[in-house]
């Protein structure tokens, strides 16, 4: 749980409050607090709740609550992010020449476009695969799983984050399964007008990836997790999900790198100009016809090369000087 307030008249096994980041929580019977302990309810705290339980038809008289308060609750620690290894400046793009054919724009096709969510009413169609926040970006709504689903009335899409909060577990999702009627009720709410993205963190990605593909979202965000995003992109390559990597900010040649590692697009996190933009939109252009690419699937490994084994053996792209893929991927 994420803010609100719980009122429990009776007993709660296990560890009370164990699962909320914010809000209070009430009760008027047994239970074992957290290591931050409990307190009686004030007076003006024991008002708001007798009023509650009232307009819900229960008579509050004798029961007596103990509280554990929002500020407490939000003094759980947070868990430590690990140092994660740079790979994108260990990586080189490989520009065509006889093997593959160079294209230059205006002559040649070269189309750096994205479409999100094709079969719903109003598709997400980018002129350059990137997401981006600020001047006339996108309108996302953001849904934190354990939180109110926001207003999705406004917006071009719709996002189910999953990499928010500090909860080691959802309540709400026993199941992975779980998760397919999350997808349905924003679905349902926005009546297929916009796609539905999954946003979740880089870690077990060909496994989070394999569940996924059976609940029709239009997508994927992958966040920063336990493992390097490339390394993320590259386990999960041939899922049919298309895969948006997260980063602040990235040059045309980072954004090149990511949609040859196996990435449909990318989400930029930090506050873009339409100016920046729209130079980002002609260097990525003008790149993809440098590496022989006409649309943005036909980016892939081979146009790239890494410059030592760690990176390597992380994301499959072949070895500079070896010329190919480490004998781990050839499978």
């Amino acid at each position: 749980m994420h803010g609100g307030t719980v009122v429990v008249a009776g007993n709660v096994s296990g560890d009370a409050a164990r699962y909320m980041t914010g809000g209070k929580l009430f009760i008027a019977g047994d239970f074992t607090p957290p290591d931050i302990g409990a307190k009686p309810a004030s007076p003006a705290e024991r008002k708001i709740v007798q009023k509650l339980l009232q307009e819900h038809g229960i008579d509050p008289q004798g029961l007596d609550f103990q509280g554990i308060s929002e500020t407490a609750i939000s003094q759980l620690p947070e868990v430590e992010q690990e140092e994660l290894p740079e790979l994108l400046s260990r990586l080189r793009l490989v520009a065509a020449v006889l093997k593959r054919r160079p294209r230059r724009p205006g002559l040649d096709p070269v189309n750096p476009g994205l479409t999100l969510g094709p079969d719903t009413e109003e598709p997400l169609n980018l002129t350059i695969p990137i997401l981006w926040q600020g001047e006339h970006a996108p309108q996302m709504a953001t849904w934190n799983v354990g939180t109110r689903p926001p207003d999705f009335s406004q917006c071009n899409l719709a996002i189910v984050d999953l990499s928010a909060g500090r909860l080691p577990r959802r309540l709400d999702m026993e199941r992975p399964d779980d998760l397919a009627q999350v997808i349905e009720l924003v679905r349902q709410d926005t009546r297929n007008r916009v796609p539905v993205l999954v946003r979740l963190p880089a870690g077990d990605l060909s496994g989070d990836m394999s569940v996924l593909s059976g609940m029709a979202p239009d997508g994927v965000i992958l966040a920063r997790g336990g493992v390097p995003v490339e390394a993320a992109l590259s386990a999960a390559r041939d899922s049919r999900l298309p895969m948006l990597a997260e980063t602040r900010q990235a040059s045309s040649h980072d954004v090149l790198k990511l949609l040859a590692l196996g990435s449909a697009g990318v989400m930029l996190t930090g506050k873009v100009t339409l100016s920046k933009l729209g130079k980002l939109g002609d260097k990525l252009t003008h790149g993809m016809g440098a590496l022989g690419a006409g649309s943005v699937g036909d980016l892939g490994p081979e146009n790239l090369r890494a410059l030592d084994q760690e990176v390597a053996s992380l994301t499959g792209v072949p070895l500079a000087g070896y010329d190919a893929p480490l004998p781990m991927w050839r499978h």
